[in-house]
């Protein structure tokens, strides 16, 4: 007897970058408010879905832009695979990246977004929502914040 098919979930791409400033010793994360549903009220990194046929790295330089008004000094690709992100019948295979911004960096919030906050990366890790979130935090702060990334990673 064979198992049922089960048909696979759908995938959206997308990309999100950790944007982190240096303030004295320590280094503060960017998390924005968001807007809109599914996620109204919750607090995330900058991210977005990808265009048809936009790499990730173009698509994150866009949604930098558009949802901050930043352009980051340093960008970083994160090691891992895209993530899986279980969420509302499809899957989201997201692409990581890190920035890097200068301390008196003025953000510029578009429409989706109410406010924004500068936090210690132990108070963003809290602050969001999504376990995968928490996760890419605290990957961020042992990988990219407590040593110096590998020049490898750089893509901008």
């Amino acid at each position: 007897m064979q198992p049922p098919s089960v048909s696979p979930r759908p995938i959206v791409r997308g990309a999100a970058a950790i944007l982190l400033r240096q303030k004295g010793p320590a280094h503060e994360a960017l998390l924005l408010r968001r807007r809109t549903a599914p996620f109204a009220g919750e607090w995330f990194p900058v991210e977005g879905r990808l265009r048809a046929d936009e790499p990730p790295l173009a698509a994150i330089l866009r949604e930098i832009r558009e949802e901050t008004g930043l352009v980051p000094l340093r960008l970083y690709r994160d090691v891992l695979e895209p993530q899986i992100v279980p969420s509302r019948g499809y899957d989201v295979h997201l692409s990581v990246f890190v920035g890097f911004v200068s301390a008196n960096a003025t953000v510029v919030l578009n429409h989706e977004h109410s406010h924004c906050e500068w936090l210690s990366l132990d108070a963003a890790i809290t602050r969001v929502p999504l376990p995968a979130q928490r996760a890419t935090l605290q990957r961020v702060q042992s990988a990219f914040v407590a040593v110096h990334p590998a020049e490898s990673l750089r893509v901008v």
